[in-house]
């Protein structure tokens, strides 16, 4: 419980910096009336002309990649901005996540880069693995909807380690995709079986704000 809250404090103070680090960026959006969600979607548009790229031009496909990634900060600072902050807004955030991911590793396997079979096992685990996590957060954590999502550290990073992959395999023809899939798969399966067992066993408590 105290290594959750330690968690849930951390993604708090790392929302808050986002927010005030793209704080010119959501003045000049608020004004045009773009919504969270607007920006949520372009996201998912801008990672779906990456993985039309990515084997006709790998840098194109770079740009829109990173595009993507910086969409997936800025959205929540916008929220943050706007004050539209919500359990809802952060499912719909995290849907389009998830989606996006999916999509770059379709565009991965696509391109030859990364072994298809490593690449399905990562994109399982890691929903399995924000979902259990979410779940296990939810016996302790308050919603203003139907549930928090709440996952910690572990799903997101390996997600954003996998932008980087593709950044060293476009700048530095260095691919290290398999390898570090490999690895990923073998974390994400003993940490989904570790909340799938710590979900079995739980007992719900009262839970925090």
């Amino acid at each position: 419980m105290s290594l959750l809250k330690k968690n849930l404090e951390f993604y708090l103070w790392w929302a808050d910096v986002r927010a005030a680090f793209f704080k010119p960026i959501s003045f000049v959006l608020a004004k045009l009336g773009i919504t969270p969600n607007m920006v949520t979607y372009a996201g998912t548009l801008s990672m779906i002309c990456c993985v039309i790229f990515i084997r006709r031009d790998p840098y194109i496909s770079l740009i829109f990649a990173a595009s993507t990634y910086l969409i997936d900060l800025l959205d929540g600072a916008l929220a943050r901005y706007l004050n539209h902050l919500s359990d809802k807004g952060k499912f719909i955030d995290s849907f389009a996540d998830h989606t996006n991911y999916l999509l770059l590793n379709v565009g991965f396997v696509y391109a030859a880069i990364v072994n298809p079979l490593l690449a399905m096992a990562v994109v399982y685990l890691i929903l399995m693995n924000t979902v259990l996590r979410a779940i296990f957060s939810s016996f302790y954590i308050k919603s203003d909807w139907h549930f928090k999502i709440f996952s910690g550290p572990l799903p997101g990073t390996i997600m954003h380690s996998c932008y980087l992959l593709f950044l060293i395999f476009v700048l530095f023809k260095k691919n290290y995709f398999n390898i570090c899939y490999a690895a990923f798969t073998a974390v994400l399966a003993i940490d989904t079986v570790r909340f799938y067992i710590k979900i079995r066993r739980a007992r719900v408590k009262e839970k925090s704000k």
